[in-house]
């Protein structure tokens, strides 16, 4: 943040994942670290001037957060976290929904709940389609030339509205660019209730103010700003299981341990399925964390979905993957760890040959 000395360096372990993920996230100041979260943030996060607390603002959520009453209908949680703060690394204190917005004024956009400063652009794009008074598209011949020999006197006041309307969405794209920053010891959001959200970090409180008290001309606004860096990463195919030290595939490895053997072409002839939801290599080629699903089928024309997890199988196997070493060449570079997820289908290693399945 501009007049700040804090930078923050956020590594997403997961990138395919929703937020929070794994990952981790460094602060410093003066370019000394301070502290490490093991958390990646897709939203967009600040810290104070010291950089001892560090705030995530969940300003959009998707239509998740609604729950159902006994009744079947659906409502909003306020509880639902919209503001945290974490102090030097650590959990610290939650702003709620229903601590930052008047919850009577609700604001839903495709799906999703959201209570940050809001650009209508569907409205700025009628306002950009033409004008009935003037012939032009809104918001460039009356502000070009300010020509108005041609308008109606009463379409006038609509026509310069909608110009007025055109014109001001430059400023509304900025000024959703840096709706939340930053300034002197305070946190401050925009919302779309025309309202201000004030966090003081010295207080730990918050105030809603009238948007119009602290901007009075949104023209004029001009707030510090992040200077934000983003490093081009190749990320490995996200269906990808990293090989064994030894050269081997995971499903190599495994056929071998379990006695077992790979099913030959895809899972139509597998009688086990293994998925690996997580599979956390670091530098080392170690495994950090591991959580697979597996499934045996007594029935090959049965499909996996109808039979339950195995889950003296998954233990077996969770427990072999922490035991081996893997090549570390698939992790991103500059990435201290990655996480992995595939399927592994393997098929009994003997088995009879009957008409049926010789036919």
């Amino acid at each position: 943040m501009n007049g700040q000395n804090v930078v923050i360096q956020a590594i997403p372990y997961d990138p395919y994942s929703g937020s929070p993920i794994i990952g981790i996230t460094k602060v410093y100041l003066n370019k000394k670290l301070l502290y490490t979260i093991d958390k990646y943030y897709r939203e967009k996060i600040f810290t104070s001037n010291d950089g001892q607390y560090l705030v995530v603002v969940h300003d959009s959520y998707s239509i998740d957060i609604q729950s159902e009453t006994s009744f079947g209908l659906e409502k909003i949680d306020f509880n639902r976290p919209a503001i945290e703060v974490f102090k030097n690394g650590q959990t610290f204190k939650t702003f709620t929904l229903k601590d930052v917005i008047d919850t009577s004024k609700l604001a839903f956009y495709d799906g999703s709940f959201y209570w940050g400063y809001y650009v209508d652009f569907e409205g700025f794009q009628k306002a950009e389609f033409g004008c009935e008074s003037c012939k032009e598209v809104y918001g460039r011949r009356v502000l070009r030339t300010r020509d108005t020999s041609e308008i109606e006197i009463e379409d006038w006041d609509e026509c310069k509205r909608k110009c007025d309307s055109a014109r001001f969405k430059n400023t509304a794209v900025r000024i959703s660019k840096n709706s939340i920053y930053v300034d002197g010891n305070s946190l401050y959001v925009l919302t779309n209730q025309n309202m201000l959200v004030k966090l003081d970090f010295s207080e730990m409180s918050i105030q809603k103010i009238s948007l119009d008290k602290v901007i009075p001309n949104l023209r004029r606004f001009s707030p510090p700003t992040i200077k934000g860096k983003y490093h081009k990463i190749k990320y490995p195919v996200k269906f990808l299981l990293p090989e064994l030290i030894n050269g081997k595939t995971i499903g190599e490895g495994l056929a071998e341990f379990l006695n077992k053997r790979l099913a030959t072409k895809d899972s139509d002839s597998a009688t086990i399925q293994i998925y690996f939801h997580t599979l956390l290599i670091n530098k080392e080629g170690k495994c950090e964390l591991v959580y697979v699903s597996s499934i045996v089928r007594n029935d090959i024309k049965k499909d996996f979905m109808y039979f339950r997890n195995d889950v003296k199988l998954e233990k077996v196997i969770e427990d072999w993957i922490k035991q081996q070493t893997f090549k570390t060449t698939n992790i991103p570079r500059d990435f201290y760890k990655y996480k992995f997820s595939d399927f592994v289908f393997l098929m009994w290693k003997y088995f009879i040959k009957t008409k049926e399945t010789a036919a």
